[in-house]
């Protein structure tokens, strides 16, 4: 068949598929414009569970609308393909004013907080906003399916395979769009260039359409030889019975059903997978993969319909077993969220890289897994319902309604899904409650079957009886570790928030699987260094900001200090306070005291920082590792500007910064960030023990500490005993926490690269890197290579007596940071000798004592490690302690002895050490048995 005719106009079959192409960039435009918006609105509104859930809804609701009014009027258009023109014209023009537009609704949302409105006004003012700045732009991309299907649609014999052409399409164009915006264009162009490449997408779909509708064939002319390129041989399409046509009101209430079926279930899909994934999980990656692997499931789905769909004599028919297959198998899902196992990914040992590629894969066989086939069987309901009911006469306007009527019932499902479904049923038991009413919608469908309809109902009453009847914990996703068991457990809106004990009796706090909080030594230092040391340096503190509740161990720090007359706690998700009781070791029974000082405020920090009037002298970060989406904008230039906007004159910010996780590039950005905001910027890191992170304190002017100021700052007996417990109640040993600033670490942080709002290098890099000890401990000894002299941070009066203290402390720390280094390579032999160097030099330091214990080690010798018994042998003999050195040998050979297999070659070279070790430990014992026998006799 020509292309086309001898005036050059094109034949119907290729302009459906034209039209099939310019679809395509759209709906590639349309995902990348979803996603950058989405970012862009959660910065300004923040990205809490009523704000994603009001973004995602506005969203949905633009499209219905504009779906639906467009519907109305399409089969009135003469020219549909110009009219299509000129909404992605519109489209383009709009996304070019949004960071405007966004801007303006923020400042609104600004007046109103400080206006002091109720929490419960100011989320019906936020989703107002949010739905005023997006109805109009989607508005008008809803309005382009009605419009093309009136353009291509021009007889009921191929109703079904047009509309399944272009929703299939447009589908796959957002596919790609999901996979370009998610891995490829924010990260390489950033996202104000992310935005003009799709603004470029659109000008390109109105140019290809503009060339479509001056070169296309006259509607008057067509003839049926030429109606259709899709296929080379028409079919003949049977006619549909009147007996089997739909009651319109249940086929828009299946149409509602099932678009509310389908967001709901993508909702809790994605926030259950994130528990089986690895390092990805809660990244923008893993995010971005499960929408694609949605949307190719939506686009397989309208390519097996299209085959078939108009050689069905009963698609009303088809639409019911549909709809019944997809209840089944959204049923199935919660079987293999449960049953599969953790993913694991590669890392390379030698640079630390994640093998991203096998990563992303993993993510992906896991996505399908669980909502492939579910996702297929959505793709093939719509176009069958359309096929049931739309006649060419009023082709637009079925459509648009339809279509209207299943993304109105997404905006439903989003918000009830987060608001309802998930805090009252949980996760896994809202996916399940969603299958069951797919196959109840199906029963209804197929009423008149008595047969069936009765099978579906048995089906849905089995599954419901399962619901109730299984135990608790079928129901919880939380990751456990052996010994570990589950003390309180919480599904909200915003995330998923357990309790977890361990079998030495520590309790942790996990968000969506990520521990932030606890009652073990490591935490525990996390939560009081970061109240007491941002108190100490801040000047005449007085109010404070906590941004992350965890175990609420933090907060109990700082209103430890009666100085303090204010202190606010921002929380983005309200369980996290709720399990406070649950973690009393670590806050004392904060939220049972109502101090008068402290209030806890539900919000994104940076929407809170970006709103309020309210001033600090101090505020402290503390969040979790950058590669988690919601952590990762809190790193970033604008963050560090908000909280540096609302200090007073003389106050701090400090910000809990890991050091795993992160190459020392990185690593690098970030703290080069921070310092580009804040010019007097200081690094410090608790040696009490080994720990993943430093602090950040960035100041406007240089601090001036003393030694009587921390001396001072100790003399409250509370904080003294609070800092008493982490091994930080020295005030020569606080001041030796201090690592490098000034210059030093000026030079450390050359560059101009910087992690922006525009260019979220970090939160696309830092998933790529492995979060093990080796990592961090690089960026440790990156620190260490540039530490500065203490006259960056002591003021010019310290007297030379006391300095001179400060520097031998200062020294003693950095043999105990070697000492850390040489300990986590299993080298104890020279972390011992480390640890004793430090003791010489600070005797007064309980601590090394303690370290010099070894309890890492002796915790895997009481587990019956052969080799941990050796180590702590040689630990022992250089310490001086033949006694307990020849014991722990000991305990080596019977480790060994008690092998029934012989020894491998490891254990035979261990075994080879302790025969060089253990002549040596009893000739010391002997040469001190004779010099204490000499004492004696001289005595005598």
């Amino acid at each position: 068949m020509s292309a086309s005719n001898e005036s050059g106009r094109l034949v119907p079959g290729l302009t459906v598929w034209l039209t099939g192409c310019i679809f395509l960039l759209s709906g590639v435009a349309g995902l990348i414009y979803e996603v950058v918006w989405f970012r862009m609105l959660a910065t300004t509104f923040g990205a809490t569970g009523p704000a994603l859930a009001a973004t995602t809804a506005s969203f949905m609701a633009g499209l219905g609308l504009g779906s639906r009014l467009a519907g109305g009027r399409a089969d009135r258009m003469q020219r549909p393909i110009q009219v299509y023109a000129l909404l992605e014209l519109l489209i383009g023009t709009c996304a070019l004013a949004m960071p405007s537009a966004i801007h303006g609704v923020g400042l609104v949302q600004r007046i109103l907080f400080d206006a002091g409105e109720s929490s419960v006004t100011r989320a019906v003012v936020q989703f107002s906003l949010i739905l005023l700045v997006l109805v109009i732009p989607t508005a008008l991309m809803g309005a382009t399916l009605p419009v093309l299907c009136r353009a291509v649609i021009r007889s009921n014999a191929h109703v079904g395979r047009r509309f399944t052409w272009l929703y299939g399409i447009n589908t796959l164009g957002a596919a790609a769009g999901a996979v370009l915006a998610g891995f490829l264009l924010i990260p390489l162009l950033g996202i104000r260039n992310t935005v003009y490449a799709a603004i470029g997408l659109n000008v390109a779909a109105t140019v290809l359409a503009l060339l479509i509708a001056g070169r296309r064939r006259s509607s008057v002319g067509e003839n049926r030889s030429t109606e259709s390129q899709l296929s080379e041989t028409p079919p003949v399409y049977p006619e549909e019975s009147a007996t089997d046509a739909p009651p319109w009101m249940l086929l828009r209430c299946s149409v509602f059903l099932c678009g509310f079926a389908g967001l709901a279930t993508q909702y809790l899909w994605t926030r259950s997978l994130i528990f089986g994934f690895d390092r990805l999980k809660n990244t923008t990656y893993s995010f971005s993969a499960v929408l694609t692997v949605t949307l190719l499931g939506l686009v397989l789905g309208t390519a097996a319909t299209y085959l078939f769909i108009d050689r069905l004599k009963k698609p009303w028919r088809a639409f019911a077993v549909t709809v019944a297959l997809m209840g089944l198998s959204i049923l199935a899902s919660v079987a293999v969220l449960v049953l599969s196992p953790k993913l694991h990914d590669i890392v390379d040992p030698k640079t630390l890289q994640v093998d991203f590629g096998h990563a992303v894969s993993q993510v992906v066989v896991r996505t399908i897994a669980v909502l492939g086939i579910p996702t297929v069987l959505m793709g093939a309901a719509l176009p069958l319902a359309m096929r049931s009911a739309v006649e060419q006469s009023s082709a637009g306007k079925q459509v648009g309604g339809l279509y209207a009527w299943n993304t109105w019932g997404a905006v439903a499902g989003a918000i009830i899904a987060a608001f309802v479904i998930t805090p009252v049923a949980g996760l896994l038991r809202g996916v399940a409650v969603l299958g069951i009413v797919q196959m109840l919608l199906a029963a209804r469908i197929e009423w008149q079957r008595r047969l069936v309809s009765a099978s579906l109902l048995v089906m849905s009453a089995v599954a419901g009886i399962v619901l109730v009847l299984a135990p608790e914990s079928t129901w919880r996703l939380q990751t456990l570790r052996p010994g570990e068991f589950i003390v309180g457990y919480r599904d909200s809106a915003t995330a998923t928030v357990a309790v977890i004990e361990n079998d030495v009796s520590e309790r942790r706090i996990c968000v969506d699987d990520v521990p932030v909080a606890g009652t073990s030594t490591i935490m525990q230092t996390d939560q009081k260094s970061l109240a007491h040391w941002s108190l100490l340096l801040a000047e005449n503190p007085e109010s404070a900001l906590t941004v992350g509740f965890g175990s609420g161990g933090a907060s109990h720090s700082f209103l430890l200090h009666d100085r303090l007359q204010r202190l606010d706690c921002v929380e983005i998700c309200p369980d996290v306070p709720r399990m406070a009781p649950l973690l009393t070791e670590a806050n004392h029974g904060l939220m049972e005291k109502n101090d008068s000082r402290y209030r806890v405020i539900i919000a994104d920090a940076r929407a809170y920082l970006a709103e309020t009037s309210q001033r600090y002298d101090a505020i402290v970060s503390d969040c979790t590792d950058l590669r988690y989406r919601s952590s990762a904008n809190l790193y970033d230039l604008e963050y560090f500007r908000l909280c540096r906007d609302a200090l007073r004159p003389g106050g701090c910010t400090v910000i809990w910064m890991p050091l795993g996780g992160l190459s020392t590039d990185s690593f690098r950005l970030t703290l080069r960030t921070f310092a580009r905001v804040y010019p007097e910027t200081s690094v410090f890191y608790l040696h009490n023990r080994w720990t993943h992170y430093v602090l950040l304190v960035g100041h406007q002017q240089r601090p001036q500490l003393t030694v009587d100021r921390v001396r001072n700052f100790l003399s409250e007996s509370d904080v003294w005993e609070d800092m008493s417990e982490i091994g930080m109640s020295n005030p020569y040993k606080i001041i030796a926490t201090f690592l490098t600033s000034g210059r030093r670490l000026e030079y450390a942080l050359k560059g101009d690269e910087l992690n922006t709002e525009d260019r979220p290098v970090l939160e696309f890099a830092v998933p790529r890197f492995d979060t093990g000890p080796w990592s961090a401990q690089r960026n440790l000894d990156f620190l260490r290579q540039h530490r500065a002299p203490l006259h960056h941070l002591l003021a010019d009066s310290v007297p030379e007596s006391e300095l001179q203290t400060c520097l031998a402390w200062q020294q003693a720390a950095e043999h105990i940071l070697a000492a850390q280094a040489a300990e986590r390579s299993f080298d104890l032999e020279t972390a011992t000798r480390h640890f004793l160097q430090a003791q010489i030099l600070t005797p007064d330091d309980d601590a090394i004592s303690g370290a010099l214990d070894f309890p890492e080690f002796r915790a895997l010798a009481d587990r019956g490690q052969p080799t941990a018994w050796l180590l702590l042998g040689r630990t022992q003999q250089l310490q001086g302690n033949p006694d307990e050195a020849l014991a722990c040998i000991q305990q080596f050979e019977h480790c060994l002895d008690n092998l029934r297999s012989p020894l491998n070659d490891e254990q035979q070279a261990w075994h080879d050490q302790a025969v060089m070790w253990k002549p040596t430990a009893e000739q010391w014992k002997r040469e001190i048995g004779g010099m204490q026998k000499s004492n004696e006799d001289s005595q005598r």
